[in-house]
């Protein structure tokens, strides 16, 4: 059964530093012990009215094995998300840095960014980094 972390402090704290017009960074942080594979986390939300640039997600070693789909949950449309949206299938097994290549993202409603657990159990520290400009 997938189990969803973090929800209840996404919703709480909207993370961003830095502004620069209507530029913003939001760092989104997350201590995952023993996730199971196939569960979500809810790393933060991004306001509605924005758009996505970018997406940097530094994290420690995970785990052997471990992989992790970054995405996204629209908070205003149910089942309305992609959870591959910015990176798919990348090995985190060992410390490291990825940056996604994904197409610029407009979002209409408060938008989560969410971590899918693949492969294994992780363990071990998350931290994105998401760009957005904020329209509202």
């Amino acid at each position: 059964m997938t189990t969803t972390h973090n929800k209840i402090d996404a919703d709480r704290n909207l993370l961003s530093f830095g502004e620069f017009g209507n530029t913003y960074s939001a760092v989104l942080t997350y201590d995952a012990a023993g996730i199971a594979s196939g569960d979500v986390i809810i790393l933060g939300k991004i306001p509605g009215e924005s758009r996505i640039t970018d997406l940097r997600l530094n994290h420690g070693a995970m785990g052997t094995n471990v992989t992790l789909n970054v995405g996204w949950i629209d908070a205003g449309v149910a089942n309305s998300s992609n959870a591959n949206y910015f990176l798919s299938g990348s090995n985190v097994a060992a410390a490291g840095v990825k940056r996604s290549d994904a197409k610029v993202l407009n979002v209409v409603n408060d938008t989560y960014i969410t971590a899918t657990v693949g492969g294994a159990t992780a363990t071990g520290n998350l931290e994105m980094i998401v760009t957005y400009q904020f329209h509202g």
